[in-house]
């Protein structure tokens, strides 16, 4: 007798062949998790995409949304479609950057501001007033960045 696949092992399935398909290169991994009240997919990858990128890819795959406000959860309509793709309660991703990118951008924003980079320490990258690591200024930066397999 067959045994039928759960609709959160088919949707990691189906989210790791669409990412592969649509990043080639790139390795992502896909973590599917059943707990007590739920199911979740999780997503991590390092460079490569995106957020959103991976977000217009993965949020089909989500069942629902909970509202922090009421402290609820509202499920989606069900369609055959979906039932077929897959998915879970919560669906989440994750980017992560390489030492190489991090120190890399680092670098580049402490030479445009003309200030000598000290790693995370560095301090004051836009002025006194600014009192946040370099790192959140290079976070900031990178997010709104993609890169390719072969951009290392």
């Amino acid at each position: 007798m067959k045994r039928e696949m759960s609709s959160r092992v088919l949707g990691a399935k189906n989210i790791r062949k669409e990412l592969k398909a649509k990043f080639p290169g790139i390795k992502f991994s896909v973590q599917s998790e059943s707990f007590a009240g739920g199911d979740a997919i999780d997503i991590d990858w390092t460079d490569g995409p995106t957020r959103e990128e991976v977000e217009k890819i993965i949020a089909k795959y989500r069942r629902g949304n909970f509202d922090g406000m009421t402290d609820s959860y509202t499920r989606h309509t069900r369609s055959p479609e979906g039932d077929k793709r897959g998915g879970a309660m919560y669906v989440q991703s994750q980017r992560h950057y390489s030492d190489e990118t991090m120190e890399k951008t680092g670098r580049e924003l402490c030479r445009k501001q003309n200030i000598e980079y000290e790693g995370d320490g560095t301090r004051y990258l836009y002025g006194q007033q600014d009192y946040e690591r370099l790192s959140v200024h290079v976070d900031r930066e990178l997010s709104k960045k993609s890169f390719d397999a072969n951009s290392h």
